[in-house]
């Protein structure tokens, strides 16, 4: 166990110092921010093989001199305003114990600086594996992305790999994660290619009932912008609630 604790701790400071190191190597200068992102996540079986998915999330941005829905800093004349709206379906396919396909709808319109819609349609492969005392993951998502005023079909793709470990023989993990984002094409009006952005995570997960878990921590995400934009360093903190819906083991527990 202490062993499985120094490897992730390992991972971590990896993960990390890259999003840091990628800041540092894409532009200059970067804007920092604070924002708090909520998510829900329901998934469930249709049958034994056959899955579905939905996450929803509201990410709440701070922005100077622009009254909000409330202030985080009133010296600094900072309020809290609606960055970006997320709704996400699936439906999937578990190919065995490890890997699973899946297909999936976005509408993921931005609010920030003015509002922007979205809409996508995404492919994903995920493939977990459990081990005695860590649980892996990695997720590979292709997004198909039809933007506002964007001249053109926009590709990018996102890679997760996640780790977390048990806390003894308590119902708390410890999580860590890092996801980078990369366009595979440039569109007018749109998304540049190359690298986008990159998603390091730190926090801790609890598990609430054998159906229910929520999950807490820090989100550090870099957004790679084009001059004379800026890029962004983001700190988020980010809190999800996920619910199994698994019908056969739900009607079995409440017998």
């Amino acid at each position: 166990m202490k062993n499985v604790r120094k490897a992730l701790h390992g991972l971590l400071g990896l993960l990390i110092g890259l999003s840091w190191l990628g800041a540092a190597a894409w532009a200059e200068p970067v804007l920092d921010d604070s924002q708090t992102w909520q998510i829900g996540v329901l998934r469930g079986h249709v049958t034994d093989r056959v899955l579905w998915y939905l996450d929803t999330q509201n990410n709440e941005v701070n922005l100077p001199g622009q009254p909000g829905r409330s202030a985080r800093d009133p010296d600094n004349n900072h309020f809290t305003h609606e960055g970006q709206l997320l709704v996400r379906p699936a439906l999937g396919y578990q190919l065995n114990k490890t890997v699973s396909v899946w297909q999936g709808y976005g509408w993921t319109p931005a609010y920030q600086p003015q509002f922007r819609n979205e809409n996508q349609i995404w492919e994903q492969v995920l493939l977990q594996k459990n081990f005695k005392h860590l649980n892996l993951s990695n997720r590979t998502r292709l997004e198909i992305r039809r933007i506002q005023d964007a001249q053109g079909t926009a590709l990018r793709i996102r890679d997760q790999l996640r780790a977390a470990v048990p806390l003894g023989k308590t119902q708390w993990s410890l999580v860590a994660y890092d996801e980078p984002f990369f366009n595979l094409n440039s569109v007018q009006d749109g998304p540049r290619s190359g690298f986008n952005q990159n998603w390091a995570f730190l926090g801790i997960n609890r598990k609430i009932t054998n159906h229910v878990n929520a999950e807490v921590g820090y989100l550090n995400n870099y957004v790679r912008n084009f001059r004379p934009v800026p890029d962004r360093m983001n700190h988020v903190i980010m809190f999800s609630l996920n619910i199994n819906l698994d019908w056969k083991a739900l009607h079995k527990t409440l017998k």
